[in-house]
């Protein structure tokens, strides 16, 4: 269908109105990027259950607040942090308020010219912002191991197998679990051994750098996992899952009887880092 001029360049100003909203979209998930590496409290070893969980945490959240917490990390330059506030201000005014307040504009060519030109601004704002990030989490990744192949290899996967993402996980982490089991597990990707822990729902658990995070959402083969003999007489607990405040890899989760999960820091290993741990009990 061939559509008269004013037609196509009011398609054209929802074209612009689209991009602009996509590069919000981009900025809104390299930020949560930001707060999971780069920007976050712990520089240390990272977790992949604790990254998944830090990443459905920050996702769940508004872009002003997301802003909020890249302030308080103490790492966001000023100027930036004034830019971002910019981008809040225009990014929820597209959401709730824009084709409102341009309702007139959109009739005239003058009028649509304006907003092609105002939500070109905008969309630079969004752009321009992502780009300040994106170098800034690439370095983060390429001092974790995620080099620039990986980076094309997943590219290519997603590329050539398209998908709506992973499914979400059975749950989340709740302020107080109750722990049924405890295993030692070992990996072909795990130096050494680590805790894995199992709630009263089956669910399972790694240690964190603040407690507890999120484990397989399959069971390991039995080949992986046997029973943590020094933890069986302080099950079942309850515990807190998280420790508030503090260092991180340094704190204690108390089970019950008076026995504790003390951990105690990282040391090197051939992997790069894995947490100290050891059960002691209150005299």
């Amino acid at each position: 269908m061939v559509l008269d001029p004013e037609s196509e360049h009011i398609r054209e100003v929802y074209a612009h109105f689209g991009l602009a909203f996509y590069h919000a979209n981009c900025l809104e998930r390299t930020l949560v990027i930001t707060l999971c590496g780069p920007y976050y409290v712990s520089q240390t070893l990272v977790p992949r259950g604790r990254y998944e969980e830090l990443t459905d945490t920050y996702s769940a959240e508004t872009f002003g607040n997301l802003v909020s917490y890249a302030r308080s990390s103490g790492r966001l330059p000023e100027d930036v942090a004034l830019q971002l506030d910019k981008a809040v201000e225009m990014r929820n005014w597209l959401a709730h308020r824009y084709w409102w307040d341009r309702a007139g504009e959109l009739f005239s060519l003058e009028g649509r010219n304006g907003m092609l030109k105002e939500l070109s601004e905008i969309s630079q704002l969004f752009e321009g912002l992502d780009e300040y990030f994106v170098p800034i989490c690439k370095d983060w990744g390429h001092r974790n191991g995620i080099t620039d192949d990986l980076i094309l290899e997943l590219q290519e996967e997603l590329l050539s197998n398209p998908s709506p993402g992973d499914p979400p996980r059975s749950r989340r982490l709740r302020k107080q679990e109750t722990i049924v089991g405890a295993y030692l597990r070992s990996a072909a990707d795990i130096d050494g051994e680590v805790l894995l822990f199992e709630t009263a729902d089956g669910c399972l658990w790694y240690l964190g750098d603040f407690g507890l995070t999120y484990g397989p959402e399959q069971r390991p083969n039995d080949a992986e996992l046997r029973p943590c003999e020094r933890l069986s007489q302080a099950l079942p607990a309850k515990c807190k899952s998280k420790v508030q405040g503090g260092q991180p890899w340094q704190y204690e989760i108390a089970l019950s009887s008076g026995w504790r999960i003390k951990v105690m820091g990282l040391r090197p290993s051939e992997r790069g880092q894995v947490y100290r741990w050891r059960v002691v009990r209150d005299a």
